[in-house]
């Protein structure tokens, strides 16, 4: 017997397959796989790990040496002690003192006018013939006529001089004669030369550096022991390595 025709019903939906099922799922985990890998990947570039640290002690090992380079801002004190050799210029005009008495060698050539009046007091022999040529006027027989006196008159006699000497002359004055010379003024002198000399410095300089200084800072070789008061550090994740107790770190930056 036929049913009736309102009671009939059509099914048109498709069966679920396992191959479907699979495709499905596979594609859905594909999905939650790269959500998870952008989740994952932001987390580890974005994410920061913090380290807090409270009165830790260690100790650290420094390399046997190290070379830096150091500015310095204030002036340095050094402390010196020696002679250090310079030239010294000078060009000036000084003062040379001359104390005590200065011996020396004077050469003179010059003339000294002299004006004076010289007394002589003194007497003249005169022991001589003296010619003679003249004309005598005598008196004959009250009668004055001339006579003339021709020859040789001898002469003898000492005759007494008193007599004051006008001198007014320029005398010639030439001679060469150690003296001794006691100077009251110093000497003026224009000094203008190149001192070679030795200067003495001693004590302490404070010398100004304009530029870096490049050091080598030793350390001892045994660790040092040093104590953290306090450290709060954050790192990102990209910078951490895993590894286990028995691995050694990674010494890349």
């Amino acid at each position: 017997m036929t049913p009736p025709e309102s009671s009939v019903a059509y099914n048109n939906t498709k069966p679920v397959t396992l191959k479907s099922l699979l495709i499905i799922c596979s594609i859905l985990l594909a999905g939650l796989l790269l959500i998870s890998a952008g989740i994952g990947y932001w987390f580890f570039t974005e994410t920061k790990a913090r380290f807090l640290l409270r009165e830790q002690s260690g100790w650290i090992k420094f390399p046997d040496s190290l070379n830096v380079k150091a500015d310095i801002n204030n002036a340095m004190q050094v402390q010196v002690d020696q002679s250090i050799p310079s030239q010294v210029p000078i060009k000036q005009a000084i003062d040379i003192p001359v104390p005590g008495i200065v011996n020396a060698e004077v050469s003179v050539d010059t003339q000294i006018p002299i004006a004076l009046q010289v007394a002589v007091t003194d007497t003249l022999s005169i022991d001589q013939t003296v010619p003679i040529d003249t004309e005598v006027e005598v008196m004959v027989a009250g009668v004055a006529i001339t006579l003339p006196i021709k020859g040789d008159v001898p002469l003898k006699a000492d005759v007494p001089l008193n007599l004051t000497i006008p001198v007014n002359n320029d005398v010639p004055l030439k001679f060469d004669a150690p003296v001794a010379l006691s100077l009251k003024e110093p000497i003026h002198a224009e000094l203008d030369t190149l001192l070679s000399t030795q200067i003495p410095i001693q004590g302490i300089l404070e010398l100004p550096v304009t530029s870096q200084l490049e050091a080598t800072l030793n350390f001892p070789p045994e660790p040092v022991e040093a104590g953290l008061y306090y450290l709060d550090m954050a790192l990102p994740l990209s910078s951490i390595e895993f590894s286990t107790l028995d691995q050694e770190p990674s010494s890349s930056p």
